[in-house]
Formats: structure tokens, sequence, C-alpha cells
């Protein structure tokens, strides 16, 4: 849970440079992260990469875990935009507000 606070403290300061497809990626890392740290802490394990895959039921916590899920593979893979690299698709709002949102995971 540590790192994934550390990670979601990172991802603040991304879009300090631009770097907004950088700022979504380790937002998702984080939740990622957490959600692995809590089943740890359950001694359940978690699969793959999907935040909200890994959660069960509905509400306002799993809702927020989409957001983070989205990042995870097009802001870092050169092929995952059909029109230009990751960093043509990811606006300066999109990326302040996926830490927010992972804000309320964590």
């Amino acid at each position: 849970m540590r790192q994934a606070k550390r990670d979601l403290e990172n991802a603040k300061f991304e879009p300090g440079g631009g770097f907004y497809e950088w700022n979504c990626f380790p937002s998702q890392q984080a939740a990622e992260k957490a959600v692995e740290a809590l089943f740890q802490k359950l001694s359940a394990e978690a699969f793959g990469h999907s935040v909200a895959g890994c959660r069960r039921g509905s509400g306002g916590l799993v809702d927020a875990a989409k957001e983070p899920d989205k990042a995870y593979m097009p802001t870092r893979c050169p092929n995952s935009h059909p029109a230009g690299p990751p960093f043509e698709a990811c606006a300066e709002a999109e990326a302040a507000g996926m830490w927010q949102e992972d804000r309320r995971i964590l």
C-alpha cells in the first residue's frame, strides 16, 4: 500500500511538464497496487491488471476503478492509437482527473 501511495504522489507531479500520458500510467499503477495490497492483506490473490476486475460488487469505488483501467495499455503502447502516439491522445484534464479518481480508491 505504501508503494501505491508513492506512485499516486508521483502521478500528481507528472502533468507539470506536459507528460499527460505518463500521469495516467502511474495513476493506474497506484490503483492496481492498492487493490493488490488489499488482496494480500486478506490472504487472497488478484490476477491481471484490471483494477475494476479485481473488485466485486458495484457502486462508486468500482466505477472509480474503471477510469485507471482505461489508462493501462493506451498510455504506454505506441500502437494503441491509430492516429498517433499516446502523448497526442492524452489531455491535461484527463491526466489530472485520473489521480483524483485514484485518491478515492486508495
